[in-house]
């Protein structure tokens, strides 16, 4: 429950600019909020997120004219808010806000290419109990995520603590 994979794939292309990424019955239902500029990222993103009980996960698509659009899925899995991050936290801290990027493939002119940034965070929810201490985990989350080729923006996503420990973002576009 604490790294559901989520794959969004539309048809509409350049059309759409924003991803809306909704968990209903978490305890802050809106994951995402991705903008897609005109000339940058596809709306074809994959991510993980935390799923706190059953519930529908729901993604908006918005047009630039506009129009909405909305796909729904039922997923089975509850926890994932309250789960503690994984491993030591020493080497969690000392691997804080380390980022790489990954390309599928070498970019050949005028095709889209599909990139994954990924990012070392432990994206505490704030939810999580440490069981020596018996604290909670302070809320430490990645919040504002901005994607550049050259002076030339991508994507802009604000995201919450639904977003799964060390944040992931595949996404495709046409480099230049």
């Amino acid at each position: 429950p604490g790294f559901v994979p989520i794959a969004v794939r539309s048809g509409l292309g350049a059309s759409v600019r924003r991803l809306t990424l909704l968990i209903d019955n978490n305890p802050s239902p809106i994951a995402a909020l991705i903008d897609l500029p005109a000339d940058g990222a596809l709306p074809d993103i994959e991510t993980r997120v935390r799923v706190d009980e059953y519930s529908f996960v729901r993604v908006i698509a918005e047009t630039r004219d506009g129009q909405l659009y909305m796909a729904t899925r039922f997923v089975k899995a509850s926890g994932g808010c309250s789960a503690a991050a994984g491993g030591d936290e020493a080497a969690i801290a000392a691997a804080l806000g380390r980022m790489r990027f990954q390309a599928d493939a070498a970019p050949v002119d005028g095709q889209p290419v599909a990139v994954q940034w990924m990012m070392s965070h432990p994206n505490h929810s704030g939810m999580a109990m440490n069981q020596y201490t018996r604290q909670f985990t302070p809320a430490h989350f990645v919040r504002d995520v901005r994607l550049w080729q050259g002076d030339r923006l991508l994507l802009q996503a604000d995201l919450d603590f639904a977003i799964s420990e060390n944040p992931t973002l595949r996404f495709r576009f046409t480099p230049r």
